[in-house]
């Protein structure tokens, strides 16, 4: 499979910040996707159970939920810590996804200006 469109995928808020490497060729292809995608689902990814010990190191929840976002959504997902780096490498993408809970996630993309569903 080749390497399909970037998104930047914000956690919570800004609790942890990630570049998709999507199996979406098309911007298209991610709208439709979306669209169809059920909701109920996204609780159980972003505050999926932890397998490990609580408290844990903060490297060891990021690489669990990297883990299981390639699990269930396919493709590579990198982590970003936008805290240390700044913004420049998600601002530069041309897709946009927001996952928090079934209500308020959403997405947005850029063809000329920015369009979020």
């Amino acid at each position: 499979m080749s390497d399909g469109i970037k998104i930047w995928v914000e956690e919570e808020y800004g609790y942890r910040d990630f570049i998709w490497h999507s199996p979406f060729e098309a911007i298209d292809d991610f709208v439709e996707w979306w669209e169809t995608f059920d909701k109920s689902k996204v609780h159980a990814l972003v505050f999926g159970r932890y397998p490990g010990t609580i408290p844990a190191e903060q490297t060891d929840l990021d690489e669990f939920s990297r883990k299981r976002y390639e699990e269930n959504l396919g493709g590579k997902w990198e982590i970003v810590d936008t805290h240390k780096e700044g913004f420049d490498r998600v601002y530069s993408l041309c897709a946009y996804i927001h996952l928090h809970e079934e209500f308020d996630s959403r997405i947005g993309y850029s063809e000329s200006t920015w369009v979020f569903k």
